[in-house]
């Protein structure tokens, strides 16, 4: 494996097949199941197989029925992580979701490629953390995951099969309140991991006030001030022997881009903990916004104060809600006003995506540092339809018709950027991973990723890749300006 070698693949077709199933269109020699199990239309999986050939996994095998491409990180016995992005059923304002999340197609062409390397023996989980106000249920009926589970459990014996949500709790909102709180597992689901002085936020102001996931900042805070960073980690990932990460390709209002680093948020379970951004004015340390103005910090001032409003309500209120809407007329429509940290100011959030990271590769179960970073990991990025402007969950979607793999996803994410006409050193995610000292990330320097394509132009090292061949993908308007190459 070599794990600064990232692959794109083109597909011929950009459309997600219909069949129930996603049954491939053809039976190739190592396909896993009986001819009877076939479909028609799906340049997906005829596209998954293709990355994996041309990034030369397993490549003396390749076209014949001992073909195993993830034979170098999956095991028999082995069990296996499948995490998409499902963040959430639907766009926000559109009647739309395959510009959101993964799509069924790709989980299925995965699945049967794990299914080879297992030989038999092992488990497989499909999951995700999505949005705390999203409906799993409904992110895995539209992506047919409860068939899909049904389809291999009848047909696979010495290999089990089951869907995971990782959260540790649903939120009911209601008008954008969070009205209810509904438990999903208890906490012998979770690892808690403190990275203290090998935490990128270790080192920062001690004044600085971090907003999370939601109005009680003081949760937030308790968890990342002096030496402490705390952060809560799914068991069911950590005790994996696999992670397959199968991002989205999209834009991100407070990242720039969400791929493979970015969709490893979803394994955390107490989403307040994970700092956003920083509240206040960019001149005192904050980078909720550009500018302050007396407008903007008296905005600023007004949601602190509702904040602590809301944290002791206990239930939805009229009033609330009410001055809510009149909050978005007086000092903007969140479609057009940046806040909130979304923009490519944004100091914070960086910090938390790489903390994810590190605790993902280095820790155990048990929350202990393990003794080398875990190495059976393996990105495909689903990019037949992406997402741009307003990501992640209010993306326009763009045919691009690619699908991008490696084994590093700094690695990744760098080449997804550039492939969206994207400069990685203007995404601090991708800029900082680089100069991680505890925990690193990646080994390699930029300039050492190389990429294989399928298509000519594609081919080389990244550094070297032209701008004119990539796609031209539109920024949420709070990096417009500042992201593009």
């Amino acid at each position: 494996m070599v794990d600064s070698r990232v692959g794109i693949a083109k597909v011929d077709e950009i459309r997600y097949p219909a069949n129930a199933l996603y049954d491939p269109e053809k039976i190739h020699p190592e396909y896993p199941f009986k001819p009877g199990f076939i479909g028609s239309d799906n340049g997906v999986y005829e596209g998954v197989r293709k990355l994996l050939s041309v990034m030369g996994m397993d490549s003396g095998n390749f076209g014949t029925a001992d073909w195993n491409p993830l034979k170098d990180i999956v095991k028999k016995g082995d069990v296996v992580f499948i995490k998409p992005n499902m963040i959430r059923q639907s766009h926000i304002s559109k009647d739309e979701w395959e510009c959101v999340i993964t799509h069924g197609s790709i989980i299925r062409a995965v699945i049967d490629y794990v299914v080879i390397a297992l030989q038999g023996e092992g488990t497989v989980l499909i999951g995700d953390g999505p949005q705390t106000d999203s409906d799993f249920e409904e992110i895995c009926e539209k992506l047919r995951l409860p068939e899909l589970m049904r389809f291999y459990n009848s047909r696979i014996k010495g290999i089990s099969f089951s869907l995971v949500d990782l959260r540790e709790e649903k939120w009911i909102a209601e008008n954008g309140i969070i009205v209810k709180k509904i438990p999903l597992s208890g906490p012998e689901q979770s690892v808690t991991i403190e990275l203290g002085e090998k935490s990128e936020f270790f080192g920062q102001h001690a004044k600085k006030q971090y907003y999370g996931a939601y109005y009680d900042v003081q949760d937030t805070n308790a968890h990342h001030c002096g030496g402490t960073h705390t952060y809560m980690l799914s068991k069911n990932v950590l005790r994996a022997d696999v992670i397959i990460n199968l991002p989205k390709l999209k834009t991100h209002k407070k990242t720039g881009i969400t791929v493979a680093l970015k969709n490893m948020v979803g394994v955390t379970r107490h989403r307040n903990w994970l700092p956003h951004y920083c509240i206040g004015d960019p001149k005192a340390g904050g980078d909720e916004r550009r500018r302050m103005g007396w407008l903007q910090s008296l905005e600023s001032l007004l949601m602190q104060r509702l904040r602590l409003i809301l944290k002791f309500a206990g239930k939805s209120n009229a009033l609330i809600s009410k001055f809510t809407r009149i909050g978005e007329f007086v000092f903007g429509s969140r479609k057009n006003t940046v806040r909130s940290g979304n923009w490519y100011g944004n100091d914070t959030i960086w910090r938390t995506v790489l903390d994810i990271n590190k605790a993902l590769f280095y820790f155990d179960e048990h929350g202990r540092t393990q003794n080398n970073k875990r190495t059976k990991y393996f990105t495909l990025v689903d990019g037949i339809i992406s997402g741009e402007g307003q990501g992640p969950m209010e993306p326009d979607p763009v045919s691009t018709g690619v699908l991008i793999g490696g084994y590093n996803p700094v690695a990744v994410d760098c080449v997804c950027a550039k492939l969206m006409g994207f400069d990685y050193k203007k995404i601090p995610t991708l800029s900082k991973a680089f100069e991680i000292r505890s925990y690193p990330l990646i080994a390699h320097k930029y300039s050492d990723i190389e990429v294989s394509s399928d298509k000519t132009e594609w081919n080389g090292a990244l550094k070297d890749l032209k701008k004119d061949d990539m796609f031209n993908f539109k920024p949420h308007f709070g990096w417009k300006g500042h992201i593009e190459l």
